[in-house]
């Protein structure tokens, strides 16, 4: 049992290695990479069905100046 290289999708506009555990440890668990960085966006537990995903976050975002306070 091991990690295996699946294939690629793309999430959060991000392509990503598809990477399965096929049950290594027990657990059967599907993770979404991004390759330049090893973070990972997804990953499913393919037993149980539950599944995450990275938030994304708009960063067009109005500088909180003191002048704007309150």
């Amino acid at each position: 049992m091991g990690n295996y290289l699946v294939g690629t999708a793309t999430v959060c506009g991000v392509d990503c290695w598809v990477i399965d555990t096929k049950g290594k440890a027990y657990r059967d668990i599907t993770f979404w990479i991004d390759p330049p960085n090893g973070c990972c966006l997804k990953w499913v537990d393919n037993k149980t069905g539950e599944n995450h995903v990275a938030t994304l976050y708009d960063l067009h975002f109005t500088e909180w100046l003191p002048s704007l306070k309150p």
